[in-house]
């Protein structure tokens, strides 16, 4: 029985040996394993979800981002109200901004933040005639340091003053 087993045992390490060396021989003559080719990354390589250069962001525009299901129930959209140092660009509640084509539950909308420093976003209805549906961003000052995109932060609702809360940051 042990010369059996010591017998088999041989064979089977034998078999695994000869199997190993063939695969190996197999992989060195696989030509359809395509060569390794160098290539020098170009600008159009880069993919980066933050702003500035190769970002996603337009100059001339801001963006907000609800990262919550809340702000955008029901259909809603948000518009952006604005005003400098006279009136405000258009009257309460501002201009409905547009939905930014592959990101969910963003939006965005032509921007002079020279003239228009002080802006708030809301909650608006998504079609006709633009009413204010309750939720707003505190009072904000457009940022200085290249931020274009805000992201309310807030992850219940939160209707009327003082406000939802976000952050800046660039697209």
């Amino acid at each position: 029985m042990k010369k059996l087993l010591l017998t088999l045992g041989a064979t089977a390490l034998i078999l695994g040996l000869g199997a190993c060396n063939n695969s190996k021989k197999a992989k060195s003559e696989d030509k359809s394993v395509p060569e390794a080719t160098s290539k020098t990354a170009s600008s159009d390589d880069v993919v980066s979800e933050a702003g500035g250069s190769g970002g996603g962001g337009e100059e001339g525009k801001i963006y907000c981002k609800m990262e919550y299901d809340w702000w955008t129930t029901d259909g809603a959209a948000i518009a952006l109200y604005c005003w400098g140092a006279g009136d405000p660009k258009v009257a309460w509640p501002g201009e409905r901004m547009t939905p930014v084509e592959g990101q969910d539950h963003m939006w965005s909308i032509d921007y002079d933040a020279a003239t228009y420093p002080n802006l708030i976003f809301v909650r608006v209805n998504g079609s006709g005639d633009i009413s204010d549906w309750g939720a707003k961003t505190k009072d904000l000052t457009a940022p200085t340091d290249g931020s274009n995109l805000y992201t309310i932060t807030n992850s219940t609702a939160s209707w009327g003053d003082p406000g939802c809360d976000g952050v800046w940051s660039t697209f």
